[in-house]
């Protein structure tokens, strides 16, 4: 079993960051890392949890780019009946400035995580190495190139 595997399997509610989602649909250095996350959290039966913010992190820009494929990729993931959408309402905006405070998050990374902890989420899987330093709640953070060529 692999630690991603292993993470998935520990956490009952657990919460993913847009680019795992980008991850799973576009092909980006941990495509492999993000299937392997949505295979582990379906063999688990894990409700998966992420923030209203996923929304537009993920069809902004196919959208803009006009690429009509991906964009109905991911309009039939947000669908699924696993997904659960974490709302930011002006109490979760509160929090997040004290989040973004604390652990110097930029403020959509911020509020992100406000929505997703006051869901009750334990665990997160991200390809954002900033979400490491957070510990509020388990980060599992994916490896990427970038990451890899660092610290060789």
């Amino acid at each position: 079993m692999t630690a991603l595997s292993r993470f998935v399997k520990q956490h009952e509610r657990i919460a993913f960051d847009s680019n795992v989602l980008i991850g799973f649909v576009e092909q980006v250095d941990y495509t492999a890392q993000a299937i392997q996350f949505f295979d582990a959290a379906d063999r688990y039966e894990r409700d998966l949890w992420t923030s209203v913010m996923t929304v537009p992190e993920v069809l902004i820009e196919p959208r803009t780019h006009k690429s009509e494929n991906i964009v109905a990729r991911y309009e039939q993931l947000l669908r699924a009946d696993s997904l659960w959408f974490a709302d930011i309402k002006l109490d979760t905006s509160r929090y997040a400035v004290e989040l973004a405070t604390i652990w110097k998050l930029a403020t959509r990374d911020a509020l992100h995580l406000a929505s997703i902890l006051e869901a009750g989420v334990t665990g997160f899987i991200t390809a954002d190495r900033d979400f490491a330093k957070v510990d509020d709640l388990a980060v599992f953070v994916l490896t990427t190139k970038q990451h890899r060529q660092k610290h060789r």
